[in-house]
């Protein structure tokens, strides 16, 4: 399927984020592999104890965020991790699942940003796979 990078933001400034209405995960620069990239996670989010570790925990979290009480949850990159080819791809698909997963009027709204000189190599991570599609 597909990824929409619409649901990306490459404005931070559109986000408009509001310190004590949303909740905001800040990613660093430099985070380099998979393993670093979810301790991060786990670090900014404040990921539960059942977090695993692994793309199917990381995906299930992104989907639940209940112990987050602000409604909106952004999740702010300085860069693109550095992650082998794969995990590029499936880390960008989680994201945009999971954004997209959320509908209004539920409890929570995940939001992702990413400077906007990122846009070009995140869709360079998705050319092969529309290729595939």
């Amino acid at each position: 399927m597909p990824v929409d990078i619409s649901l990306f933001f490459f404005d931070l400034d559109a986000l408009a984020l509001d310190g004590a209405a949303d909740f905001s995960a800040c990613l660093p620069a430099g985070i380099a592999g998979k393993p670093a990239l979810l301790a991060a996670y786990r670090q900014a989010l404040r990921l539960p104890d059942y977090f695993g570790e692994n793309w199917d925990s990381f995906s299930d979290c992104l989907n639940d965020l209940s112990w987050i009480p602000q409604r909106r949850v952004a999740i702010i990159h300085a860069d693109l991790p550095a992650l082998t080819a794969q995990d590029r791809l499936i880390y960008i698909e989680i994201l945009a699942q999971c954004a997209g997963a959320w509908k209004p009027g539920e409890a929570h709204e995940l939001v992702v940003g990413f400077p906007p000189a990122w846009r070009s190599a995140i869709m360079e991570v998705l050319a092969p796979a529309k290729i595939g599609a």
